[in-house]
């Protein structure tokens, strides 16, 4: 992690594995990074470094991770046509979107935090509701 402001390393994250996505909170206080290959995304404390949680995905492919806006979840996207939901703070699953008939691409929560929408090989895009993790709308045509 950099100080933008004059380039200096502020803290090297111990990250065990290649990575291939990382993203901050929205609040700045937590870093998410992504390995696609071991079905791992971790939380780290973003003032000193430190491991807050592993998500371990049973999948073997995590395609995406990303906070919510709230900051509240984490969804991660698997090649096994599934979306994962995560507590943020404590790395617990709180739930999984099933319903697309292929590979799970990409998966993004609304600006409000109440939706997520996902994209898979099955030419479909579905929008979920997260309090019920039900599946609302499915987008055909692609």
């Amino acid at each position: 992690v950099w100080d933008s402001r004059d380039g200096h390393l502020l803290i090297t994250l111990g990250h065990p594995d290649t990575v291939n996505d990382v993203e901050f909170s929205p609040d700045g206080q937590q870093i998410l990074t992504r390995n696609r290959d071991d079905g791992k995304a971790w939380i780290w404390n973003a003032a000193n470094g430190s491991m807050l949680a592993t998500l371990q995905d049973p999948s073997s492919n995590i395609r995406t991770a990303r906070f919510s806006p709230d900051g509240r979840s984490i969804i991660t996207a698997n090649k096994e046509n599934e979306v994962r939901i995560w507590n943020s703070s404590d790395g617990t699953l709180m739930g999984s979107l099933q319903g697309h008939t292929a590979n799970v691409w990409d998966a993004r929560f609304s600006e409000d935090s109440q939706h997520i929408v996902t994209a898979s090989l099955d030419s479909t895009a579905r929008v979920w509701q997260l309090v019920t993790l039900a599946d609302i709308d499915k987008l055909l045509g692609h």
